[in-house]
C-alpha cells in the first residue's frame, strides 16, 4: 500500500536505499537513514479521492539542518504537487508545493530535539489545514488548490516515523468512495467510446 514517490532518480545510486523498517522498543518504525537533499525521498499511501481526514504519526528527529528537513505530506496529487509539514532546526512550517515552486502557508519557531518522539497531527477539513504537536495546535492555514489527496511522509535527513494513523469520518469515506466510483465510470465510458 505504500509507494516511494520521487522526482529524482538518485535514490537508485544508494546501495542501502532511503528507507528501512527497524525494531525499536518492541515496535516497528520507518527510518530514513541518510542525507538526501534532492527529491525529496517520500513514502505515500491512501486514496487520491479522500478529502477530509486527520493524519498523524510519531516523529523522532535524528539530526537538524536550517535548510533541509522532514515531515508529513497531505493532499498529495503527485510527486510535484502536494501540501506538507516541514520540520527543520528550530522551526515547523506548513507549505504548498506546485511543481517547481513552494509557497509558505504558515510557520513558527519550535524547539525539537533528537531525544524523543513528537506526536504530529495534520487535519484537513475543506480548505482548512491545522497542525498539532503533542496535542497543541501550532499551525493553521487555508489552502484551496488541493482539496483531495493521499498522505505520506518525507525526509531529507535521518528521522524515524512510528504509529502512523489515517482517520476520517464515515461521511468523508463515503464521499471518497463515490468520487472513486464516478471516476471509474467515466474511465469505462471513455474506453467504450
Amino acid at each position: 500500500r505504500w509507494t516511494e514517490a520521487t522526482i529524482h532518480g538518485s535514490w537508485r545510486n544508494r546501495a542501502s536505499g532511503n528507507w528501512k523498517v527497524l525494531e525499536e522498543g518492541g515496535r516497528h518504525v520507518m527510518a530514513h537513514t541518510q542525507f538526501a537533499p534532492i527529491g525529496p525521498p517520500m513514502l505515500v499511501t491512501g486514496s487520491r479521492f479522500l478529502g477530509d481526514y486527520a493524519f498523524e504519526t510519531q516523529i523522532r528527529p535524528l539530526g537538524f539542518d536550517p535548510e533541509y528537513g522532514f515531515g508529513l505530506v497531505v493532499r498529495y496529487q503527485n510527486s510535484r504537487c502536494y501540501d506538507f509539514v516541514r520540520i527543520t532546526r528550530g522551526q515547523i512550517a506548513l507549505l504548498h508545493r506546485y511543481h517547481g515552486s513552494t509557497k509558505l502557508l504558515a510557520s513558527r519557531g519550535y524547539a525539537f530535539d533528537v531525544d524523543r518522539y513528537y506526536a504530529v497531527r495534520v487535519e484537513c477539513v475543506g480548505s482548512k489545514i491545522t497542525v498539532s504537536v503533542d496535542g497543541q495546535l501550532v499551525l493553521e492555514a487555508q489552502e484551496e488548490e488541493y482539496l483531495l489527496g493521499k498522505v505520506g511522509f518525507w525526509a531529507q535527513l535521518p528521522a524515524r516515523f512510528a504509529d502512523i494513523c489515517l482517520s476520517t469520518s464515515r461521511e468523508a469515506q463515503a464521499a471518497a468512495q463515490q468520487r472513486a466510483g464516478d471516476w471509474a465510470a467515466e474511465e469505462r465510458a471513455l474506453r467504450e467510446s
